[in-house]
């Protein structure tokens, strides 16, 4: 269903992130495990209710119990989703900020991710955002993500730019 870039940015995900169960010790073992576990992530798009979502995957897994198989899901976090600006006065603002300090505008391209707080803010307050990432976040949510300190610099110099943007 679509393209591949329309599949990986603006379509909903369900990622499988971990799965466990049986004997992980050292050698082998011949036995059934007694329990075992999956921990997933989702990305929801525009309309789409994280507490219903989250309800219906809870039905959907606790539809496979059993007399020998109970299923437990824990819901860790919600969020909603974000639809950020391609255009308008604060993307420009964005921009702006970007050539005073950077030379260059931002190339404008769909990414699929998840900032709950950012979609929380569009929704309770009902108005179009956008947002500016500061940093290229070297080796991002891996381990050992690192910050390299010019690009700190960077990040405050282009800020300032924008705040100053905003208020014109």
């Amino acid at each position: 269903m679509g393209s591949v870039a329309v599949r990986n940015t603006a379509l909903p995900t369900l990622e499988v992130n971990g799965i466990w169960g049986g004997y992980q010790g050292p050698g082998t073992k011949t036995l059934i495990p007694s329990k075992a576990g999956f921990k997933v992530t989702m990305r929801l798009v525009n309309d789409q209710d994280p507490a219903l979502i989250a309800e219906m995957f809870t039905q959907y897994v606790k539809a496979f119990a059993s007399d020998t198989a109970t299923i437990e899901v824990n819901i860790l976090a919600q969020g909603f989703p974000l639809n950020g600006l391609f255009d308008g006065p604060g993307v420009e603002a964005v921009q702006q900020a970007l050539v005073a300090t950077t030379g260059k505008r931002a190339l404008m391209e769909r990414s699929g991710g998840s900032i709950p707080i950012a979609g929380m803010f569009q929704r309770e307050l009902g108005i179009p955002m956008t947002h500016l990432g500061l940093g290229p976040g070297e080796n991002i949510h891996a381990p050992n993500e690192y910050a390299v300190v010019e690009d700190f610099y960077l990040a405050i110099d282009t800020a300032i730019h924008l705040y100053y943007n905003l208020t014109q």
